[in-house]
């Protein structure tokens, strides 16, 4: 499996990633994740949470990883992201709720 598309599925968590070796691609938009802990890979070279209730993203490891999209989210805290070498393109544009 080359890309897993799961957007639209009401999904709250996702893990277990990292034993997926020749995944290059997730999309897990517009779902209902609220933390994003300790995803690991060195595959995966996109990965778009956008329009989920994401709130904290904490340990995202990725040697692979060249865009990550957390836009409309409902961030928080975004820690521990210096494990992403390749990292290109970071899309973060806050979702209506977080400006008020």
């Amino acid at each position: 499996m080359e890309y897993l598309q799961i957007s639209h599925n009401k999904i709250e968590e996702i893990n277990g990633i990292g034993n997926l070796p020749k995944l290059e691609g997730i999309d897990v938009e517009n779902n209902d994740l609220k933390r994003v802990t300790n995803l690991k890979s060195n595959s995966i070279k996109f990965l778009n949470l956008s329009n989920n209730q994401i709130q904290e993203i904490d340990n995202i490891e990725s040697k692979s990883l060249e865009k990550l999209d957390l836009s409309n989210n409902k961030l928080k805290r975004i820690r521990n992201l210096d494990h992403l070498p390749n990292l290109r393109k970071f899309f973060i544009v806050p979702s209506i709720s977080n400006k008020r």
